[in-house]
């Protein structure tokens, strides 16, 4: 009969130790778990702050840029953040394209930006001026923004859909001395607004 209880005794000590270790691992596990939940919201958190920094770094490149081409330039913003930009722009045809990419940490935000000029003609030129009977001059222009254009010559279109841009167009305005002739440029954009430019020459005696 003692036999038997310091069996049971035992057994119960055994199954005690058992329930401890088994009660530690929990606990044990339910730590190393909850450390890394804690270590995921901590790197959760410094995403969404570097997130931040790169975006304003970003913002801040763009209006850096935009202010250096249509103002001044200036010297680029250092941040007290540890964040930093990248940035590189385009000009075409009066258009402004600028791409920034901002940085802080392992966080990278890129923004971009542009600029679209309004349709318009920005030059319309003869040379020469004036002209002898018979002779020739030549029309240079170039339009910003259009999708067509077109010649007039004392309001007859002698070609209804010339280049955008041209730095020669040979023309013979008609006439005799003392006369003179209106050249008219007339471009236009998709919408269907247009603007126009005029030049006259001269028919002299030369």
């Amino acid at each position: 009969m003692s036999k038997n209880i310091n069996s049971i005794k035992k057994n119960d000590g055994q199954a005690m130790i058992l329930s401890v270790m088994m009660l530690g691992g929990v606990l044990i596990s339910i730590g190393v778990i909850a450390g890394i939940l804690v270590l995921y919201q901590i790197r959760q958190v410094n995403d969404v702050e570097n997130s931040a920094k790169a975006f304003f770094a970003a913002d801040a490149g763009v209006e850096w840029m935009t202010y250096g081409i249509y103002v001044a330039s200036t010297t680029s913003p250092v941040f007290t953040n540890d964040a930093s930009f990248i940035s590189t722009s385009t000009i075409a045809n009066g258009n402004v394209f600028i791409k920034v990419q901002g940085f802080a940490g392992d966080a990278v935000r890129a923004l971009d930006s542009e600029f679209v000029a309004p349709l318009s003609i920005e030059y319309f030129r003869a040379s020469p001026a004036t002209v002898a009977v018979g002779g020739t001059t030549d029309l240079s222009w170039n339009s910003i923004n259009a999708s067509h254009c077109a010649l007039i010559e004392n309001g007859i279109t002698i070609d209804p859909d010339i280049s955008l841009s041209s730095t020669g167009k040979e023309v013979s305005p008609p006439g005799v001395i003392g006369d003179s002739v209106l050249y008219t440029l007339t471009c236009s954009e998709v919408s269907g607004a247009s603007v126009t430019s005029d030049i006259t020459v001269t028919i002299g005696n030369i």
